[in-house]
């Protein structure tokens, strides 16, 4: 018969063994829920900066989870992330400007992100305090830098920003595929392209069910400018009343026409319209195109005739297609 040796010096290895696997599982565990899509609410409409950026919780100091603080979280954590923005004003508050740092002026995304708002006439994202008409807000209020990825707006309203250059409400600083949907991008300003957006590197724009009016630039696209060899879409919106004369100045002698598929560098870029209607646009300073102005050998096509329309004031200028009186 045998019996069972009972060896005392083996269980210090059973417990490491067991608190291995344990630390594993955890880890693992925390691995899948960092590369999740991460899922922040807004509570507050104050201007403030996370706690700890990259602890995967949205907080201030205040403990309140803000616009800005949600965007570093999504910022720093792996994958596509969402924040849900319920209605309210959101205005920028923190100089300085032209700064690519979240922390400070305009809203860095470099990360896939959908930002939703409860609907374009209630919640509002404002550029902040500016000096003049001409300098509506402290800063542009979106830059977007994700090479590949992918940035959505929804149901927004982003107004009052201001670039020195590019891109008053949002600049496309990247690759990235950006949508503009049920969402209105009013009373931007860029000192050079893109009043409203300005697509700047190549990367590919969609706007869809959206208004944009009431945008200056002073070079190209007072609305929308596609820069590069970018692409642009735009369906079933409104693009109307961006000239000079919403910042306070003669619009026959300053201003882009409202959209601008601006050739630079030699790149063809392309804008497609469909379903949407042109009004009331303006291009100063002899500048062609108040509609559309098409620099170069890009391209530009509007749908059928029926699918659009372009008024008498916001005529086509260059090579475009479709329709334009």
């Amino acid at each position: 018969m045998f019996w069972p040796v009972r060896s005392t010096h083996l269980r210090p290895f059973l417990v490491l063994a067991v608190v291995a696997l344990a630390l594993t599982t955890f880890l693992v565990a925390r691995a899948v829920v960092f590369a999740s899509p991460a899922q922040f609410t807004v509570n507050s409409t104050a201007d403030a900066v996370d706690s700890s950026v990259g602890d995967g919780a949205c907080r201030t100091v205040a403990g309140t989870c803000t616009l800005r603080a949600a965007i570093q979280e999504a910022n720093a954590l792996p994958g596509a992330d969402e924040i849900q923005l319920p209605a309210g004003t959101y205005e920028l508050r923190i100089a300085p400007r032209n700064q690519n740092d979240i922390t400070t002026g305009d809203l860095d995304i470099t990360g896939s992100l959908t930002i939703s708002g409860a609907g374009a006439g209630s919640t509002i994202v404002d550029g902040g305090a500016g000096a003049s008409a001409q300098v509506p807000g402290m800063d542009r209020v979106f830059e977007v830098s994700v090479d590949g990825g992918t940035v959505a707006f929804s149901g927004l309203t982003i107004t009052d920003g201001h670039a020195d250059e590019y891109g008053g409400a949002i600049a496309n600083n990247s690759t990235a595929n950006v949508t503009v949907s049920d969402s209105t991008l009013t009373g931007n300003v860029a000192g050079k392209a893109g009043g409203a957006l300005d697509n700047h590197v190549g990367g590919q724009v969609e706007i869809r069910d959206s208004t944009v009016s009431d945008n200056f630039a002073r070079e190209n696209g007072s609305a929308l400018n596609n820069n590069r060899g970018g692409a642009m879409t735009i369906t079933d919106s409104a693009v109307s009343s961006n000239s000079a004369s919403d910042v306070g100045l003669e619009e026959l002698l300053a201003g882009a026409g409202a959209i601008s598929n601006n050739a630079e560098l030699d790149t063809v870029g392309t804008i497609t319209v469909t379903g949407s209607q042109f009004s009331d646009n303006r291009a100063g300073g002899g500048r062609s195109g108040a509609a559309i102005s098409n620099d170069g050998a890009g391209a530009v096509t509007a749908g059928s005739s029926h699918s659009h329309s372009i008024d008498a004031c916001s005529r086509c200028g260059g090579s475009c297609r479709g329709r334009s009186p």
